[in-house]
This record gives structure tokens, C-alpha cells and sequence, in this order.
């Protein structure tokens, strides 16, 4: 009988399902570059204890992040973008959530499991019990973090910036996207940004060293920007969503999940091909190494219900007809397991 530690974390991403390669987890330094018809930008995958496939064989895992982005913080992973969409889209039309191919072998409980994350996030949908099994929510709502900018501001330019977040009560745990709990950030911004570097090695046992920026990182002039994630947070800076309307000043991401649950409030939001979008999703009670779950009042052992799905993350338009990015998470068997960077999914 096969257990967990029978398998090896694989994680992949790319502008679409068709276009997938294995990402260097928890190397922040060198994004993933996404470029489609519909987006382009930046993306990073970092994991906690990461000890699956690399790119080829000749790379170690990363364990850590090179950044102290873990430390203090009840976080297993997250996915951080940075980029502009090519057209423009109204901010009911974008959400963001987790797809799967095949049927789900229901565990007892998944119904309670789905209740308290639809309590927590009540703009959340899903259909679990479906061919192809679905959840996900409102692109406005499911970021932990956003921050939007002008391709000319000094945060996407490579100048160091300088400005407030309003930091709320850090006693009381924040809800996260997708009806996930989040516990408040450990980062605190007064006057400008404070970057996230962590000099102490424990943080990185066993990583390999992180490899030199790439061209497209330190090319200013990518219509994206330059990419500006690699050792400090995305703020919560959203007043540019309010470009032409007033601005609800929604200086947290409980204000703006709910302000965002009501579809009239996000039908008056333009997403504009004239902006960078900078966001972070962030997870803590869903391990992929175990496949196991744990939320507010229930816990569960998924692995004996695994059958090997993929489980994908996908950043889309509503009516399906515009992908942005992608990101996959499998499990596979490790006497089958490759390295093959160009590893993309059959037809």
C-alpha cells in the first residue's frame, strides 16, 4: 500500500494548462516569466520545506526561501504574481481558484469542510462533487494580497519606494481567500518598505544558492515592470482599482474581501491593461506533502482519498475564454518521477 512519503511534490506553471514547466520553487530571485495573449508577467512559487522536483537534475531543491517570507507566519505556500493583463476586464469577470480533471473520492466531512470556507469566504463557489471538480473565488477577493501600480511608479522601476499601509489590530487573525484562515502579517510597513531578507541560515538549511537575476528581472522596460517581489511583501495598495469612482479606502484584505463579496461592488472596478497587478495567494492549512487539511474546527488525512489528480490553481476570466496564468501541483510516484523542464501535459 502506497503512503505519502512513496510520492515527490512536482509543481509546475505557465499562461495556460497546455504550456506548463516545472518551476524552481522558492528561487525568488528568478521568476517564472508568463507571456500570452491575455497576460505578462512574473511569477513565483515558495513553499515551506520544499523537497520535490527541480528543473533538471543537476539542481537541489531550494528547502527556503532565500527571504525570511515564512518566518513568523502560519504559511505552507504561496503563489505571488506580478503583471499586466493585455485587455481590459470588469472586476466581476476575473476569478481565481483551484480546478481538478478528474472525480474526487469524497471523504465524510468535505461538506462541513466547504461550509466553514464559505463562512469564512462567503463570494466562494464550488462544485466538489463534479466531473471535473471545482472551487474558487472572485479575483478581487482571492488574493491575499494586492497592490496595483503605474508602470512608472518606483515599486515596479527598481527605485526602492517609500509609503504607509495602514497596519490594523495584528491580534485578531485575518481571513484568507478561498475561505482559508490566515494569521495577521508579521511585516510591518511605517514610511517604507521594509524588505524581508533574514540573515539567519536556519531559515535555509539544506537550500541551494540562489542563482543570479535574470535578464528579464533586471530589464526595467518589460511592459510588466521589473520584477520587485524577490525580498519584500506586496502591500495591500489598491486605490488605483478606484481610478474613476470614489475610493472605499479598503486599507486591509478583510476590508477588501468585503467590500468585494458584493458582485455591484466589483462590477464597478476596471481591470486595466494600463496598470501592474501585484498579488499574493497564501495558503496554511493545506499541505501537499501529506495531503492533508486542516481549517478552524476540522482536520483530515486526504492522502487515503489521493488517486493522483493534479491540483491546479488558475487565474482566469469568468466565461472561461481568457487564461491568465497557472499553476499545478502533483503528487508522483518516485520510482517514476522525472526532471524534464519541458515536462508539459499530454492532449
Amino acid at each position: 500500500m502506497k503512503v505519502a512519503e512513496d510520492y515527490i511534490l512536482q509543481v509546475r506553471a505557465g499562461p495556460s494548462i497546455d504550456k506548463l514547466k516545472i518551476v524552481n520553487v522558492n528561487d525568488e530571485h528568478n521568476p517564472e516569466f508568463i507571456e500570452s495573449a491575455d497576460f505578462t508577467g512574473y511569477l513565483v512559487v515558495r513553499m515551506l520545506n520544499f523537497a520535490g522536483i527541480t528543473p533538471n537534475e543537476d539542481m537541489k531543491p531550494i528547502t527556503n526561501p532565500q527571504s525570511s517570507y515564512f518566518v513568523g507566519k502560519n504559511r505552507r505556500y504561496s503563489i505571488m504574481a506580478q503583471g499586466r493583463f493585455k485587455e481590459r476586464f470588469n472586476g466581476d469577470d476575473l476569478v481565481f481558484g483551484v480546478e481538478i480533471d478528474s472525480p474526487l473520492r469524497l471523504p465524510p466531512g468535505v461538506q462541513l469542510a466547504l461550509k466553514i470556507s464559505q463562512w469564512l469566504d462567503p463570494a466562494l463557489c464550488a462544485d466538489l462533487a463534479a466531473q471535473q471538480p471545482w472551487m474558487n473565488s472572485p479575483f478581487l477577493t482571492a488574493m491575499c494580497a494586492m497592490a496595483v501600480y503605474k508602470p512608472t511608479d518606483s515599486e515596479v522601476t527598481g527605485i526602492p519606494p517609500e509609503f504607509e499601509v495602514e497596519v490594523e489590530d495584528k491580534t485578531v487573525a485575518e481571513k484568507s481567500s478561498l475561505g482559508w484562515l490566515r494569521t495577521p502579517s508579521a511585516f510591518k510597513f511605517n514610511n517604507q518598505v521594509q524588505p524581508i531578507m533574514n540573515n539567519n541560515t536556519s531559515n535555509n538549511n539544506n537550500s541551494t544558492p540562489v542563482s543570479k537575476p535574470t535578464h528579464a528581472e533586471t530589464d526595467s522596460s518589460n511592459p510588466a515592470g521589473k520584477w520587485a517581489f524577490h525580498s519584500r511583501v506586496v502591500p495591500e495598495k489598491n486605490a488605483l482599482l478606484f481610478e474613476n469612482i470614489d475610493d472605499p479606502k479598503l486599507s486591509s484584505y478583510d476590508k477588501r474581501k468585503k467590500y468585494f463579496a458584493d458582485p455591484k461592488n466589483r462590477s464597478k472596478v476596471i481591470i486595466s491593461p494600463d496598470n501592474v497587478y501585484a498579488m499574493d495567494f497564501y495558503d496554511s492549512h493545506f499541505d501537499f506533502n501529506t495531503i492533508s487539511i486542516r481549517l478552524p474546527g476540522f482536520s483530515l488525512n486526504a492522502f487515503n482519498y489521493f488517486d493522483g489528480q493534479p491540483v491546479r490553481f488558475v487565474a482566469k476570466s469568468r466565461d472561461d475564454k481568457h487564461v491568465f496564468f497557472v499553476v499545478e501541483f502533483s503528487l508522483l510516484e518516485r520510482e517514476f518521477s522525472g526532471s524534464d523542464s519541458e515536462n508539459e501535459l499530454d492532449d
